[in-house]
C-alpha cells in the first residue's frame, strides 16, 4: 500500500531514524539490546543507557476511526529507500538493515558474523514497533530444559538426541497490530425443530424455518495478525504455527517505537 493509494493516509512513525535503528547517543553505535533489569536500552560498545521511547498510538479514540489508516512500516518501499538494504545472515539467519551510504559491511547483532554487500536480499520495510524481550535468555534457557526434562519420556528420540537448551534464542516474529471501526450486516435463517419421526430407521424433522437480520456496530483494539502469510497457514501439519499462536495475546501496550 502507497500514499499514492485513494483513501488511505499513511503515519509516519520512524522519521528520524533513516536505516530503522537506534543509534547511542553517546557513541553513535548500533548494538544495542534491551536491558531487562533495568528496562533501558544500553549500547553493548559504551555500556551507555537510555530510556526507550514507548509506541505512541495516531489514533487514540477508535470509535473515531475514519477511512484507512496505516503505519509506515506497512506501506511499500519507497524508491528513495533504494540504498537502505536487508542482509540475511549466513550463519545465524537472521536479517540487518545497512544504510550503504555509510558502510557496505555489517555485523550480525545476534552472532556478530561480518556481512557484506554481495549478501543482499529484496529489502523490508522498517517495523513501526517492536515489544522487547521480558525474560533473560538463561532463564529462558532453564525454563524450557525443565520443560523437556520433564516429558523425556514422550519425547521422539530424535529429538532427545538432538534437542540441546544451549541453542534456545529469541526470535522476533512480524505481526500487524490491527484497529478497527466499523458498521456491519449480518443476515442468515434459523430452524426450530417441532417435532420428529423414524420411519425404517430414518429420522425425519418437522422445522420452522425464520430469517435473522441484524445491523452492529464493531470496534476491535489490538488485533494481531500474522505479517508472514507462510504463518497464516494454521492447518499445515508441517509447520508449528500452533505453538507460535500459543504464546499470544502479546503485550503489545508495552511496545518500544
Amino acid at each position: 500500500m502507497s500514499k499514492d493509494t485513494p483513501g488511505v493516509t499513511i503515519v509516519q512513525t520512524g522519521t528520524d531514524l533513516k536505516d530503522g535503528q537506534n543509534k547511542c547517543p553517546a557513541c553513535g553505535g548500533t548494538d544495542i539490546a534491551l536491558n531487562i533489569d533495568t528496562g533501558g536500552l544500553r549500547c553493548n560498545n559504551c555500556r551507555h543507557e537510555t530510556a526507550p521511547v514507548l509506541f505512541a498510538k495516531s489514533v487514540t479514540d477508535i470509535s473515531s476511526l475514519e477511512g484507512t489508516v496505516i503505519g509506515s512500516g506497512a506501506a511499500n518501499i519507497e524508491a528513495s529507500a533504494e540504498e537502505v538494504h536487508t542482509f540475511k545472515c549466513s550463519s545465524c539467519g537472521a536479517e540487518v538493515i545497512v544504510d550503504t551510504t555509510e558502510s557496505l559491511q555489517a555485523r550480525c547483532h545476534w552472532c556478530r558474523n561480518t556481512l557484506s554487500i554481495n549478501q543482499q536480499i529484496p529489502n523490508g520495510a522498517v517495523p513501526d514497533k517492536v515489544l522487547p524481550f521480558s525474560v533473560k535468555r538463561d532463564n529462558a534457557r532453564d525454563a524450557i530444559a525443565k520443560f523437556v526434562g520433564e516429558r523425556q519420556f514422550f519425547a521422539h528420540p530424535v529429538f532427545k538426541r538432538e534437542f540441546t537448551a544451549e541453542n534456545v534464542m529469541g526470535v522476533y516474529l512480524p505481526y500487524m497490530v490491527i484497529d478497527i471501526n466499523s458498521n456491519a450486516s449480518l443476515s442468515g435463517q434459523g430452524e426450530t425443530e417441532v417435532s420428529s419421526y423414524t420411519i425404517d430407521k430414518t429420522t425425519y424433522y418437522n422445522v420452522d424455518l425464520y430469517d435473522v437480520s441484524r445491523k452492529f456496530d464493531l470496534v476491535v483494539e489490538n488485533l494481531t495478525i500474522e505479517a508472514d502469510s507462510d504463518k497464516l497457514q494454521h492447518g499445515s501439519s508441517n509447520r508449528t504455527n500452533n505453538i507460535v499462536n500459543a504464546i499470544k495475546p502479546y503485550d503489545t501496550e508495552n511496545c518500544l517505537r
